[in-house]
C-alpha cells in the first residue's frame, strides 16, 4: 500500500522548467525573488518554495530534491546569505553535478551515484522513480548578488566584509566537518566559473534585475521574450486596471480584528443585504481593511469570483463598468474604452455572476453604485462593498453600514512596533508611544507616516516627533486653517502636521523638491503616469524616474502599481495647498498638456 502511494505521488509531480534556488536575503536586505517568480510563472513551469511547498504537505524535502534533479534550468542567486544555509549548498551541488560540462565535479561518477552521496536514501524517494535521471542535463544561470565570482573563490573577502554573515557561516561551517568544508569550497570555485549575471549595485530595484534574469531564463529554454517597450512613443496607452492589491506584513489584525470577523461573517452570511460598506474618514484604514477582507480565508471560500475596483473623485459608472469588464477579460487597452454602458453591462452579465464578489474603493458618488447593483441584483449570492468617506452615502434600509473609528493608543501602539519592526527601540516608553498615536489622532494614515521616522539608535526618537509634531502643528493652525478647518476639525493640527513631518524627513532638497511637485496634479487624476513625473522631474530615464517613486514609497508616501503612483487625497491637496507658489511653473507644464 505505501509503496504504490509513493508511486502514484512520484507519478503526479509536475517536471519543472526552472528551479530557483535562493537564500531570501542578501547581507540582510530582503530579496523580492518572488517577483521574479511572478515573472516567470505564466510562461514556464517554475519550482519557487515558498510557492511550490504548501504548508502541511508532506515530504517537502523529497520534491525540492526532485525538482532540483530534474528541472531543465537551474538559477542560482549566489547573496552572502547564500553562505549562510547548509541546503544552499546541497541545491548548488546538484546543480553543477548535473551540467554537462561539469565532469570534473562528480569525479567519474554518474548522477544518481552522487545523489546517493549526498543524501539519506528516504530523500531520493521521488528521484528513483525518475527514467534516464543520468541522461538529464541542466543548464545553470548564477546570479551574484553583491557576491562577485573572485569572492566566492575567496571565502575570507566575503566573511570580512559582511560582518552577519561572518557570524551565521561559523555557527556551521566551522562546526562541520573538514570534508564538508571542501565541498562548499569546490562548489563555490566551480560555480565561480560559470558565466553568469552581477549585481552589485543594490540601490538598483529588484525589479529590473528581476528582468534580465528572467530573458537570460527565457533565452536557455528557448521561449520568446515578452516585449518591453521603453520609448513612450511605441507604447500603447493603457488605462490602469487594479489588481487586487497583496496584504502587507504591517497591516495587523489587531487594528481592525474584529470589524473584520463583523464584516467577513456579514457578507458569508444568509442573510446579508446585497450592497455593504465600510464607512470613515480619510487615512483611517478604510481601504486597508477592504484589502483585508479580500485576502480573507473565509471571503475567497465563500465567493468564487472577486473583482477590486478602484473610484475616486472623477470615477463614473462607465469608468468602473470598464474596470470590471476588463478585469475579466484581463486585459487593460484603451481601445475598448469606446463601449457604451449597456454594452459593458451585457458582457459582464454574459460571465456569469454565481457567489461574485465586488469590492468598490473610495466611492463619492450615488451613481457609481446603481450602475454595479443592477448588475449584481441578477444573482441572489453576490455581494457589494464599497468603501466611502460620506456617511449618507449608503441608502438606508437596503444596505449594511460598518463605520471605522481612529484606532485607541493600544492598538495604535501596537501598530508602530509592527510598522517599525527593527527600528523600534525596545527601551522606549510605551506610555510615550501612546502619547505619540495621540497626536496622529490615532489615523493609520499618519502613524505610518510617523513609523517610517523611527530610528532605534536615537533613544529619545518619540519625544523629538512629539515635540516636531506640536511645533508644526502650531504653525498650520496659524498659516494654514483657512485652506484645512474641516481636516483640522477631523484630525487635529498635529495629526496634519504628520504630513509636514514626512515632508521635512526627505533630507536631500532635490528628493524633497521632486515629492512636492506632485501636488501639481489635480485630486481628479488619481494615478499618475511614471512617464510624466519623468518630463516634471527632468530625469533621464524612466528607471531613474522609477528608482526616485520607490525612495517616496518607502517612506509610506506614495503607492506603486505597474507604470502608475498614486498618494492618498490627503497628501495631494496638503501638497497642492502649501506649495501652490512653489508649483506654479509645475502647473503651467501640466495644462499645456
Amino acid at each position: 500500500m505505501a509503496n504504490a502511494e509513493s508511486q502514484s505521488e512520484a507519478d503526479s509531480l509536475p517536471q519543472y522548467d526552472v528551479f530557483l534556488s535562493h537564500a531570501g536575503y542578501d547581507g540582510g536586505q530582503k530579496l523580492e525573488t518572488s517577483i521574479l517568480h511572478d515573472k516567470l510563472k505564466d510562461y514556464v513551469k517554475v519550482f519557487f518554495d515558498r510557492d511550490s511547498l504548501k504548508p502541511g504537505k508532506r515530504k517537502a524535502v523529497h520534491r525540492m530534491v526532485h525538482a532540483v534533479a530534474t528541472a531543465k534550468v537551474i538559477v542560482v542567486i549566489l547573496s552572502p546569505e547564500y553562505l549562510c544555509r547548509e541546503w544552499c549548498l546541497r541545491e548548488l551541488e546538484v546543480a553543477l553535478a548535473r551540467a554537462e560540462e561539469n565532469k570534473v565535479f562528480k569525479k567519474g561518477k554518474s548522477f544518481s551515484e552522487f545523489l546517493k552521496e549526498r543524501f539519506h536514501e528516504d530523500e531520493l524517494s521521488e528521484v528513483k522513480e525518475v527514467q534516464n535521471i543520468d541522461e538529464i542535463p541542466a543548464i545553470i544561470i548564477p546570479v551574484f548578488h553583491s557576491l562577485s565570482p573572485h569572492q566566492c573563490r575567496n571565502l575570507r573577502d566575503v566573511l570580512d566584509g559582511f560582518p552577519t554573515v561572518k557570524e551565521k557561516f561559523t555557527d556551521w561551517y566551522f562546526n562541520d566537518s573538514p570534508i564538508t568544508k571542501k565541498r562548499w569550497e569546490l562548489a563555490l570555485k566551480e560555480i565561480s566559473k560559470h558565466v553568469g549575471l552581477e549585481f552589485f549595485q543594490r540601490a538598483v530595484p529588484w525589479k529590473e534585475n528581476a528582468d534580465r534574469i528572467r530573458d537570460t531564463v527565457f533565452q536557455n529554454l528557448g521561449v520568446a521574450v515578452p516585449v518591453r517597450r521603453e520609448n513612450p512613443a511605441e507604447t500603447p496607452k493603457k488605462k490602469l486596471v487594479p489588481s487586487i492589491p497583496p496584504l502587507e506584513r504591517h497591516w495587523s489584525n489587531t487594528l481592525y480584528g474584529s470589524e473584520l470577523e463583523k464584516i467577513v461573517d456579514y457578507l458569508c452570511g444568509t442573510k446579508s443585504l446585497l450592497l455593504s460598506g465600510i464607512v470613515g474618514c480619510g487615512g483611517v484604514g478604510k481601504t486597508v481593511l477592504g484589502i483585508q477582507v479580500v485576502h480573507n480565508d473565509k471571503i475567497k471560500t465563500h465567493f468564487k469570483t472577486i473583482f477590486y475596483l478602484r473610484a475616486g473623485h472623477d470615477a463614473d459608472s462607465q469608468n468602473l463598468l470598464l474596470q470590471w469588464y476588463q478585469q475579466i477579460r484581463k486585459t487593460d487597452y484603451l481601445g475598448e474604452t469606446n463601449l457604451s454602458e449597456e454594452k459593458l453591462k451585457q458582457s459582464i452579465l454574459s460571465h456569469g455572476l454565481e457567489n461574485v464578489l465586488v469590492i468598490v474603493d473610495n466611492v463619492w458618488k450615488q451613481k457609481c453604485i446603481g450602475a454595479i447593483r443592477k448588475i449584481l441584483r441578477h444573482s441572489k449570492t453576490s455581494r457589494m462593498l464599497i468603501t466611502t468617506q460620506l456617511r449618507n452615502l449608503l441608502p438606508l434600509g437596503t444596505s449594511k453600514k460598518f463605520t471605522v473609528e481612529p484606532v485607541s493608543a493600544d492598538a495604535g501602539l501596537h501598530f508602530l512596533k509592527e510598522r517599525a519592526g527593527e527600528d523600534w527601540n525596545q527601551e522606549w516608553s510605551d506610555n510615550d508611544a501612546r502619547k505619540l498615536v495621540k497626536k496622529t489622532g490615532g489615523v493609520v494614515l499618519f502613524m505610518s507616516l510617523v513609523a517610517g521616522l523611527l530610528d532605534h539608535r536615537k533613544i529619545d526618537a518619540l519625544d523629538l516627533i512629539i515635540e516636531e509634531l506640536d511645533e508644526k502643528g502650531s504653525d498650520i493652525h496659524k498659516f494654514h486653517r483657512g485652506a484645512f478647518a474641516k481636516e483640522i476639525k477631523t484630525y487635529g493640527a498635529t495629526g496634519l502636521a504628520c504630513l509636514q513631518l514626512s515632508i521635512d524627513s526627505l533630507k536631500d532638497e532635490r528628493q524633497r523638491n521632486r515629492y512636492i511637485m506632485l501636488g501639481v496634479f489635480p485630486l481628479a487624476i488619481s494615478s499618475i503616469p511614471v512617464e510624466s513625473l519623468k518630463e516634471i522631474w527632468k530625469i533621464d530615464t524612466i528607471n531613474d524616474t522609477k528608482r526616485t517613486a520607490d525612495v517616496y514609497e518607502s517612506r509610506s508616501l506614495l503607492q506603486r502599481n505597474g507604470d502608475f503612483i498614486s498618494l492618498h487625497e490627503l497628501q495631494r491637496k496638503y501638497l497642492g495647498e502649501v506649495y501652490q507658489e512653489y508649483s506654479r511653473e509645475q502647473k503651467k507644464w501640466f495644462s499645456n498638456r
